[in-house]
């Protein structure tokens, strides 16, 4: 898995998807350029966490979004007003079906990662690898009976990893559908053995999905761990890892 260094966007074809890693503590300097690409709403939601350095985050991550959006269709990002699902997934409402870009985003740590495709719905998620107290407990009110099973066979020194690699690979999927935490995370499976590939086992609600997503591991920094979830028709996947603020805001 290799990462390109970029400062901006290049063509995303009907059936690419693109990745972005950008890490967030290479833009904390410059949050109040940044803000100016936020709405009123994003500045108030920015404002409402307790730290400071949360708040300078998610305006970072959001203006990025932004910006990238805004090169991938042409679209001036400080006039970017996103809509949203009804569980808080954003999208743009383009008057053309056919001109639709879908992405997602998500940040832990400090790092966010984004997702790009024109070819379907898409889900991503990143988490930094923390210890859980009583995390067999808590991982049966999250994984399947099966998934539980595979984690409790795993040596103890994996089982960590392990949790955060299905709790990823979970949210990609939720989020793909638009339901994020909302979607009971026991009804389905992510994980078959403790050495395939990642995979979308089985989708108790529709079957039908394990044939038409594609999920996979992103490997990218040491301590986190992240998912991503795509249509099965994409041919091609490409990973860009943001340049530094100079380059990247002034592109």
């Amino acid at each position: 898995m290799h990462w390109d260094i970029a400062s901006q966007t290049t063509n995303l074809y009907d059936q690419d998807v693109h990745i972005w890693m950008v890490n967030l503590q290479e833009h904390y300097a410059a949050s109040k350029y940044y803000i100016k690409f936020l709405s009123e709403h994003e500045r108030e939601r920015a404002h409402r966490y307790m730290h400071e350095k949360d708040d300078k985050y998610f305006v970072i991550a959001r203006a990025i979004l932004k910006i990238l959006v805004g090169q991938y269709m042409s679209l001036n990002p400080k006039k970017i007003d996103f809509s949203y699902g009804l569980y808080g997934k954003p999208y743009l409402d383009v008057k053309d079906p056919k001109n639709t870009l879908h992405f997602n985003l998500s940040h832990s740590g400090d790092l966010a990662l984004y997702i790009f495709s024109k070819c379907g719905e898409v889900g991503i998620d990143i988490e930094i690898i923390k210890h859980i107290d009583e995390l067999e407990s808590i991982a049966k009110h999250i994984l399947s009976y099966k998934e539980n099973i595979i984690l409790q066979s795993a040596p103890s020194d994996s089982k960590l990893e392990i949790f955060f690699r299905c709790w990823t690979r979970k949210e990609a999927f939720a989020k793909t559908i638009g339901k994020g935490l909302s979607y009971p995370f026991d009804k389905f499976e992510v994980i078959s053995s403790l050495t395939a590939k990642a995979s979308l086992v089985k989708v108790d609600e529709d079957p039908s999905l394990v044939y038409k997503l594609r999920l996979l591991d992103l490997n990218f920094c040491s301590g986190y761990v992240g998912a991503c979830l795509f249509n099965s028709s994409v041919k091609k996947l490409r990973y860009f890892k943001c340049a530094t603020y100079e380059s990247f805001y002034l592109a």
